[in-house]
């Protein structure tokens, strides 16, 4: 539908798609270096296609889901691109009987919207191949359960399945935590004593280098 009007358009003005943000984020979620280049890549391409990219952020004063659909039907918009929700996956409220939408990863539960993910699995197990090939034996993942449910557990269902390809003594259970706590890891690395470590935030790493 949006390519048929964006044809038969007669002015040379771009047709408009919204970058939204449905929950309350930071006001400066742009400094966030993932944030920034999702964000770039998604302008550059609408720009390819004749669009421009409007950013509707949830954490304007006063922004509900309700008031957004009004925001985005006051402004003529029906594409909309879902930006990554900041906790676990979960349903954005609004009518979707009015949009055209796609999203990246997997935090937008409802509605089952195409999507653009990574491939969490296929990334670990690389990293892992990459680990075994350099000498390493024993690796261990270190990861919040909120991260491993924003990537429908993708880190560890890539994790596991690599360890089948390894011998019984160098199984090292996964450190999946609520909290991140230094104790924590440092029992862990006590107990199982892994020789690489993957995770995936830097919090994770300043805890095992506090132990």
């Amino acid at each position: 539908q949006l390519m048929a009007r964006l044809r038969s358009s007669r002015t040379k003005d771009p047709e408009t798609l919204a970058w939204l943000n449905p929950r309350p984020l930071r006001a400066d979620w742009r400094d966030a270096f993932a944030s920034e280049e999702f964000f770039q890549g998604a302008s550059d391409r609408a720009a390819q296609l004749g669009y421009q990219l409007d950013v509707i952020a949830g954490h304007e004063t006063g922004l509900t889901a309700r008031r957004l659909t009004r925001i985005l039907q006051t402004r003529s918009i029906v594409g909309v691109l879902i930006a990554p929700l900041p906790g676990i996956p979960e349903t954005v409220p609004l009518d979707w009987s009015c949009f055209a939408a796609a999203t990246y990863g997997y935090t937008v539960l409802e509605p089952p919207l195409h999507r653009a993910c990574n491939h969490h699995p296929r990334i670990i197990r690389r990293g892992l191949s990459e680990a075994i090939a350099r000498g390493y034996r024993r690796p261990g993942l270190m990861i919040s359960k909120t991260d491993n449910l924003r990537v429908d557990e993708g880190w560890t269902a890539g994790f596991l399945s690599f360890q089948l390809h390894l011998p019984d003594d160098d199984h090292v259970p996964v450190l999946l935590y609520e909290q991140n706590d230094v104790a924590l890891a440092a029992r862990w690395l006590d107990r199982h004593k892994p020789d690489v470590v993957f995770a995936h935030s830097t919090d994770e790493l300043k805890a095992i280098r506090a132990t």
